[in-house]
């Protein structure tokens, strides 16, 4: 089930930190207790995009325009009613740990269902034609507009 209350809050969150109107350790102090997984997938992703050792504002350039979309397309994500279904992203850590604790098929595994769900060119959404959809729908008060290109 969808939360739209922490959905949306997350939502103010990321353009403030997208927008520079807001730092990151602001950010991270903002950041609260949810059971949307995609806020969670969002918070790692977000993650890479800033230096945690020093307080500081994104610029306008500091996100190439692939990560702008894709924030763009996660904020769109937030303000709709769809299931984040996607299988957890393996990240190179997770891969890491995998040959660590000798079960590397496992992050291999983890890798194929990911890759298999959807389309990764338009996470969070699973594909095109959702993202379409739901760019089609009226909105009110999104800074950041999603464009097709």
């Amino acid at each position: 089930m969808v939360n739209f209350s922490d959905r949306r809050k997350f939502s103010k969150l990321v353009r403030k930190l997208v927008t520079g109107r807001m730092t990151n350790h602001e950010f991270e102090l903002s950041l609260f207790n949810t059971n949307e997984r995609v806020i969670h997938e969002l918070e790692d992703i977000l993650w890479s995009t800033y230096d945690d050792f020093k307080e500081h504002t994104l610029k306008p350039d500091s996100l190439s325009p692939k990560g702008r979309r894709l924030v763009e397309r996660c904020i769109l994500f937030l303000h709709s009613d769809l299931e984040f279904n996607w299988p957890s992203y393996p990240s190179w850590w997770k891969a890491l740990l995998g040959w660590i604790t000798l079960k590397p098929n496992k992050y291999q595994r983890q890798l194929d269902a990911y890759r298999n769900y959807g389309d990764e060119n338009f996470w969070p959404f699973r594909s095109n034609e959702e993202l379409k959809i739901e760019s089609a729908r009226p909105r009110i008060g999104l800074s950041l507009k999603y464009q097709s290109k």
